[in-house]
C-alpha cells in the first residue's frame, strides 16, 4: 500500500499528464522517493512548458512571414500575366512563362509553409490517377530553368516507370521539386544533377544525385526533421529546413520513405524518394 502513490504518479507521467499531486507515504524512505519524484515532475513540467512556448512562438513567426510573402508574390504573378498579354519575342515569352511558373510554385511553397505551421497531421492527400510521364515532364520543365540559371547540367534518366499511378499529383511534384531545388542550391556552377527513376515490384523510386559537397554526418541523421538547419558542409542562408521534411512527409503518405545518402559515384548528395505503387 505504501507504494501505491508512486505507482499512481508513474502512471500519470506515462499518460503525459503532469498536472497532478504526488501522494505521500508514512514510511520515510518511500516519502523521500515521492518528494524527489515530485520535484522531478515539476522540473519536467517547467522544461516542457518552456519548450512548447518557444515552439508556438516559432510557428507564429513563420506563419506571419508566410502571410507577408503572399502579397509580393501575387504582385509578381499579376504583372507577369500582364506582360504575357503584350507582344513579346520568343525569348521574352519564354522568360515570362518561367517567371509565372516560378511565382505559382513559390505561392504553393508559401501555402505549404502555412500548412506546416498548423499541422501536417491533418493534411489529406488527394489521390488520383496520375500520368507519370506528364508528371515527370512537368517537373523537368520547372527544374530545367533553375539549372540553366545556375549553369548546372541536368541529366534525366527516366525510362523505367509505370504509365499511371495513384498519387497526389501536386504534392508529389512539390516533393520532387523540393529535393531537386535543394540539390541545385548545394551544387556549384558547372556541376551536374541527375534524376533517375526506377521501378521494383510495387515500389517506384526517384533518385536525385548532385556533385556538391554531400551531406554531413549530422544532416544524414536529422536532414528530414522539421526546421533542421544544415551545418557548414552544406550551409546556405536561404535554407530553412522545410524542403526535405516536406518531401519525407509526402513519401510517407504515399506508403514510402525518403532516404538521405552520399553518392559514392559523385561525392555529392543522393536522395531517394520512394513511394508505393
Amino acid at each position: 500500500l505504501q507504494l501505491v502513490p508512486l505507482f499512481e504518479a508513474t502512471s500519470e507521467v506515462a499518460k503525459q499528464n503532469l498536472d497532478f499531486e504526488v501522494g505521500h507515504s508514512n514510511i520515510k524512505e518511500f516519502e523521500d522517493v515521492l518528494i524527489s519524484f515530485s520535484h522531478m515532475k515539476e522540473s519536467l513540467k517547467a522544461s516542457l512548458e518552456h519548450q512548447w512556448k518557444a515552439e508556438q512562438m516559432q510557428k507564429e513567426q513563420i506563419a506571419a512571414l508566410a502571410h507577408d510573402l503572399k502579397t509580393p508574390l501575387t504582385i509578381i504573378r499579376g504583372n507577369t500575366e500582364l506582360l504575357l498579354d503584350l507582344p513579346l519575342s520568343g525569348e521574352q515569352k519564354e522568360c515570362a512563362d518561367y517567371i509565372e511558373t516560378s511565382a505559382i510554385q513559390m505561392q504553393n511553397y508559401v501555402q505549404t509553409l502555412i500548412e506546416v505551421t498548423k499541422s501536417w497531421e491533418g493534411t489529406r492527400l488527394n489521390l488520383q490517377k496520375v500520368d507519370v510521364s506528364s508528371l515527370l515532364q512537368e517537373t523537368k520543365n520547372q527544374i530545367s530553368g533553375l539549372c540553366a540559371v545556375n549553369n548546372i547540367t541536368l541529366h534525366w534518366d527516366c525510362q523505367q516507370y509505370p504509365a499511371v499511378i495513384s498519387a497526389d499529383h501536386d504534392f508529389l511534384v512539390r516533393a520532387l521539386m523540393n529535393v531537386l531545388s535543394n540539390a541545385v542550391e548545394h551544387t556549384p556552377q558547372g556541376g551536374e544533377i541527375t534524376l533517375e527513376v526506377l521501378q521494383h515490384e510495387n515500389t517506384l523510386s526517384f533518385i536525385i544525385t548532385d556533385t556538391g559537397k554531400g551531406f554531413s554526418a549530422e544532416a544524414l541523421k536529422h536532414g528530414t526533421e522539421q526546421f533542421f538547419m544544415e551545418d557548414e558542409s552544406r550551409n546556405s542562408k536561404s535554407h530553412y529546413g522545410i524542403g526535405l521534411y516536406v518531401a519525407a512527409y509526402v513519401a510517407q503518405k504515399h506508403g514510402g520513405h525518403l532516404v538521405l545518402e552520399n553518392s559514392q559515384a559523385t561525392g555529392g548528395a543522393k536522395v531517394t524518394l520512394e513511394i508505393s505503387v
